[in-house]
């Protein structure tokens, strides 16, 4: 999965030491800003994501920033992108703040720090593994994880800081801000079995929609140079000719001037009996031609429907197997009567060397459009192949609206995620604005 845009995790690291360097400019700002029973009595809501800001002393920033935000932000981001991992650290940090004060922990002493959300990352990770069904050794790396972001989350600041006289270690915001985090991440998190299934499902269906509209003309002009070879037969002759007509092994490209090299990238032989059938349907009287470039563009779509990915070597297997490989004029299998025996014995080595030319020309148009059906499709194949290795990011499952199998919908897990946001910026701009006013 993806990481955090470049300077995410760098930006969240200024917002703290600003915030930091803020309290230094403006002493009142630990008592608005700081999560205390008071003023959240009074209402002031803001407290609860303002004072994840705010730190007692440099130590306890440096600790915040170098084996907290550090360690777990860029992990979270991979999981759960940006814009969430962020929402889950400020709305874990909030979550503590508040269930701590609701159960009277710290009592009446301003708290402050950002152990409790970091935690509520750490949670969420855990919470990502539980999710997926992480084998047990990725619940204990998780498990660990937290247990040393809380020993160092433990550890008492020194003093002589921003802030004096606030409450020193709160384990009960500790625990709840990692519970919190844990229900999030659980929430949150994509499954990736269910969202690679469906990204194969979503890369399909626009490659075989691709594939139907832009292959259209070369199809036309290889099925119109099918028909022109079957019209040198009688009329009684052409379906038979048909059913028993089959392609050769791929050219490689170096073999007949414009022939390209066309690799397997679907099974051809299934796709040239799709382009056989509507050859057999121009060809029937009481059917005009006009219909099968009408439906061409749904036979190239329905063709590759399902037959794209196939390997090497079934093709060169089905190529080896076939019949009558550009070569005989008519293929051993069929069947003449007396009358037709006849009419193929009057024919003169220039006819004969005609309807060669005519199939020849006819096997190199279909062999063309294979080459440009490959070349339409080379691009989602190798997004297929980068999801079959496990290399495709959130957001461009997020970008091509793939369902991530998260228990809330992405897009509802993204709006609640930048609400906090904003509240936490709407909250930081108001405790600024007080500290800042003189006698406030």
């Amino acid at each position: 999965m993806s990481v955090l845009r470049p300077g995410m995790t760098q930006l969240l690291i200024l917002l703290m030491v600003a915030s930091f360097m803020a309290e230094l400019r403006y002493p009142k700002l630990v008592a608005i800003g700081a999560r205390h029973a008071a003023g959240l009595r009074r209402g002031e809501l803001g407290r609860l994501v303002t004072s994840v800001l705010l730190h007692a002393d440099v130590g306890h920033l440096l600790r915040t920033c170098a084996f907290g935000i550090l360690r777990t932000l860029p992990d979270a981001g991979a999981a759960f992108g940006s814009v969430q991992s962020l929402g889950i650290f400020f709305a874990s940090g909030a979550a503590a703040n508040w269930l701590a004060f609701r159960v009277g922990s710290g009592g009446e002493a301003a708290a402050l720090g950002a152990s409790a959300a970091v935690l509520g990352l750490d949670g969420a990770l855990l919470g990502y593994c539980l999710h997926n069904g992480a084998p047990m050794r990725s619940l204990q790396l998780a498990v660990r994880r937290s247990a040393f972001t809380l020993a160092v989350a433990s550890l008492r600041p020194q003093g002589g800081g921003a802030a004096p006289g606030t409450a020193l270690v709160d384990h009960v915001a500790h625990a709840f801000g990692y519970a919190s985090g844990v229900l999030l991440g659980f929430l949150f998190a994509p499954r990736l079995v269910d969202a690679l299934a469906h990204f194969e499902t979503h890369i399909f269906g626009r490659m075989s929609k691709h594939v139907g509209e832009a292959c259209g003309s070369s199809s036309v002009v290889a099925e119109r140079a099918m028909c022109d070879y079957l019209r040198a037969y009688p009329k009684a002759m052409r379906a038979r000719i048909l059913s028993t007509w089959r392609l050769g092994a791929v050219p490689s490209g170096a073999e007949g001037v414009g022939m390209p090299p066309v690799p397997p990238t679907e099974e051809w032989p299934v796709v040239f009996e799709g382009l056989k059938a509507f050859v057999a349907e121009t060809l029937r009287p009481t059917r005009a031609p006009d219909t099968t470039r009408a439906a061409e563009g749904k036979a190239a779509g329905a063709a590759t429907q399902g037959k794209l990915g196939s390997v090497a070597a079934a093709e060169a297997k089905t190529g080896a197997e076939a019949e009558g490989s550009i070569s005989p004029s008519i293929s051993p299998s069929i069947s003449l009567s007396a009358t037709e025996a006849a009419a193929e014995a009057r024919l003169s080595p220039q006819q004969l060397a005609y309807r060669e030319k005519l199939r020849t020309e006819a096997e190199a148009s279909v062999w063309r459009h294979f080459a440009h059906r490959a070349e339409v499709a080379a691009p989602s194949l190798r997004l297929l192949r980068h999801a079959q290795l496990g290399h495709v990011s959130l957001r461009t499952l997020r970008r091509m609206r793939v369902p991530t199998g998260s228990l809330v919908p992405s897009g509802v897990a993204e709006t609640l995620a930048a609400l906090v946001l904003v509240w936490v910026g709407a909250s930081c701009h108001d405790a600024l604005r007080r500290a800042a006013m003189p006698g406030g």
